[in-house]
């Protein structure tokens, strides 16, 4: 069926090989921000149709994932089980154009000045061009919902109330606090900040990531200098001068700082994981992460512990799925089509199990349904795929190879989970009981991960 996006690039010269080799050399900057720009608009003026896109299919099976930099062969791990995958558009990512006071902050840092990355959009370019097929097959859709995640053109001024301490229900900050990891960094002499192994002392430059999260996902925070030059009193409006001392703060106010800095990070990270369900959500699409912090963060539990019951009935599906690794995925792509007697079946079955799973509420019925559900995958459905893949082996390349992952299918079903507790506070239900009364279906999302062998 293609894609709307797609109609653009295969106008445009970013999809023409010779350009990509030789590195856009006949083509300026600024031409080349032009095409961006030309592109960013057409995204952003079709953006509710790419979204009728992926709502037209009306599989239980669509998973959408935030994964950065997504590989080919994350996208063909899945390729047979999955009916349709959503992923960010990393063309659209390079688009995003900083404003002058961000550039004034960040050159004021250290930071080195934003540039044109050619080698990075080429990159993104071929990668879409050797995706075509699964575009083609409506398999993958591209959806520029990085526009909910673009930094403001604004620096933001902040006046925190209790070092935040309030900005998240304690739960959850706890949850973030037992994960956190706290750097402080040194400024490198070709631009930019280090994160310095050892100690964290006094500093005014940290950066706070977390663990098992990509490191990416860190963020960096200073403690500015702050002096008030001038204030109307009828306005409200104030003028001020920030400067980054080289002296450290006091122990006291350091530590004030840290506490506010990580409970800030804590709610950037939760509000985007927050957002990316939200977005699945609003296309009919399960969530797929790949990491383990967000999958234990999407199952925390409060007020209750989590017992044996209540894990087995999270963990509706855990299957060990082979897959083909290494190959073309225009091959790829008809071996999902003319082999749709056993993988077309596999996901017929595993989608409709997953949907009535999805509208039960007692875990009793849960922990029935999914024993249901793993006997007839595994003796059924499964020795089929492995008979198929026997037939398989005959067709795929030299360089191919058959490999194993993982498929998690949760539902959270006990106690608040992070996405309850959101509807909960956001609708004004009393307690957990008056909100399970009203919900028609549980959140759910899926786990993908390679078997390590």
């Amino acid at each position: 069926m293609g894609s709307i996006t797609y109609n653009f690039l295969t106008d445009s010269y970013f999809f023409n090989q010779g350009v990509l080799d030789s590195g856009f050399k006949d083509y300026s900057d600024d031409k080349i921000y032009q095409e961006l720009e030309k592109y960013r608009n057409h995204c952003l003026n079709n953006f509710e149709e790419l979204k009728n896109e992926i709502s037209e299919n009306k599989s239980s099976l669509k998973v959408f994932a935030t994964i950065d930099d997504i590989s080919i062969s994350f996208l063909s791990q899945t390729a047979l089980y999955i009916q349709q995958f959503i992923i960010s558009d990393p063309l659209f990512k390079l688009t995003e154009r900083s404003g002058e006071q961000t550039e004034v902050m960040s050159n004021y840092l250290g930071f080195n000045p934003p540039s044109l990355d050619r080698d990075k959009l080429v990159s993104v370019l071929k990668f879409l061009i050797k995706i075509t097929p699964f575009i083609a097959n409506d398999y993958v859709k591209i959806l520029p919902y990085n526009i909910f995640f673009e930094t403001s053109k604004e620096v933001p001024f902040r006046l925190p109330k209790d070092y935040n301490n309030g900005i998240l229900p304690k739960p959850i900050l706890d949850f973030f606090k037992e994960k956190t990891i706290v750097s402080p960094l040194t400024k490198m002499e070709n631009g930019g900040w280090a994160i310095i192994d050892g100690e964290l002392k006094p500093t005014r430059a940290i950066n706070i990531r977390y663990k098992e999260l990509d490191i990416r996902n860190g963020e960096i925070f200073f403690l500015f200098q702050t002096q008030v030059t001038d204030f109307n009193e009828e306005t409200g409006v104030a003028q001020f001068r920030q400067h980054l001392p080289e002296t450290p703060p006091d122990i006291g106010h350091f530590n004030a700082w840290i506490t506010q800095s990580v409970n800030q990070s804590a709610k950037r990270v939760f509000d985007k994981i927050y957002l990316e369900n939200m977005i699945a959500s609003s296309i009919d699409s399960t969530f797929l992460c790949n990491d383990n912090f967000t999958s234990s963060l999407l199952n925390q539990t409060f007020e209750q512990k989590e017992n044996i019951k209540t894990f087995t009935a999270n963990e509706l599906i855990n299957l060990d799925l082979p897959f083909i690794n290494n190959i073309d995925p225009n091959k790829l792509m008809e071996i999902r089509k003319y082999e749709e007697d056993v993988f077309t079946n596999f996901r017929v079955e595993l989608e409709r199990n997953f949907r009535e799973i999805r509208g039960l509420t007692d875990p009793k019925d849960i922990i029935l349904k999914r024993e249901n559900i793993i006997h007839e995958l595994n003796e059924v459905q499964l020795s089929k795929i492995d008979s198929k893949f026997s037939h398989i082996k005959k067709q795929i390349g030299a360089n191919a190879t058959i490999l194993t992952g993982s498929l998690l299918a949760s539902s959270i079903t006990n106690g608040f989970s992070l996405l309850t507790l959101i509807h909960i506070m956001a609708k004004g239900y009393k307690s957990y009981n008056d909100y399970i009364k009203d919900v028609k279906m549980n959140p759910s999302y899926m786990l993908w991960k390679l078997k390590k062998k």
